[in-house]
């Protein structure tokens, strides 16, 4: 009979024990049997006693998991969570192709790169602050709103002021993600051309879904 031997454990490197570590048993075994079975898995349900330090892997993939982890983007391929937004970084983490994240909101203003958060289902917690590759090949954000009424272009700005420097611009039609509303801005992150960003827009022309 045609096998498989999946040898998930057969690790010699210290990077892919700490993968492991914070993947936990549950989200492994979560991918092996979607790539066998050609279907998503929404929620892992374990009968596993936790381990010594109480360890007790929580896994889903809905926008909102159990701990209430909210997140507003999906990962296309793997990336690696980085220590800083460039490309000289320390590699602290894994994230799986398809896995949801959570993108921070905070000003950004990287060509490539955004602040984000991930769960690590092993430790049942949020990770800390990480940098993410940001490219729309390699990262789907979930619009939630849209640019309306604008002639030329809308600006993209640092602050929530007419004042501010200005960062970049949107034109009309063009979908965004709103983080919050803050007076007459929102802030959201974009799409800037070689990858996202986030900043600050009028309100007055952005409606949201």
């Amino acid at each position: 009979m045609p096998a498989m031997i999946i040898e998930v454990c057969f690790v010699e490197a210290t990077e892919d024990v700490n993968i492991y570590k914070e993947k936990g048993p549950d989200f492994i075994g979560k991918c092996i049997a979607e790539a066998i079975t050609d279907n998503t898995i929404v929620e892992v349900k374990s009968d596993i006693k936790p381990d010594l330090q109480g360890i007790q892997p929580n896994v889903t993939n809905s926008i909102r998991n159990q701990s209430g982890f909210s997140t507003n983007a999906t990962a296309l391929v793997a990336l690696d969570a980085r220590d800083k937004g460039e490309s000289s970084y320390i590699d602290i983490g894994e994230i799986y192709a398809s896995e949801r994240i959570q993108i921070l909101d905070e000003v950004c203003d990287k060509e490539y790169f955004l602040p984000v958060i991930y769960w690590k289902d092993a430790l049942s917690k949020k990770s800390e602050k990480v940098w993410v590759n940001s490219k729309q090949e390699v990262l789907a954000i979930d619009t939630n709103a849209r640019v309306i009424n604008v002639v030329t272009e809308l600006d993209a700005r640092y602050e929530p002021s007419r004042e501010s420097t200005r960062m970049g611009y949107v034109n009309n039609g063009e979908r965004l993600l709103v983080h919050k509303l803050e007076g007459d801005y929102v802030l959201a992150t974009y799409f800037a051309g070689l990858g996202y960003k986030t900043a600050y827009f009028t309100r007055e022309y952005v409606k949201v879904d």
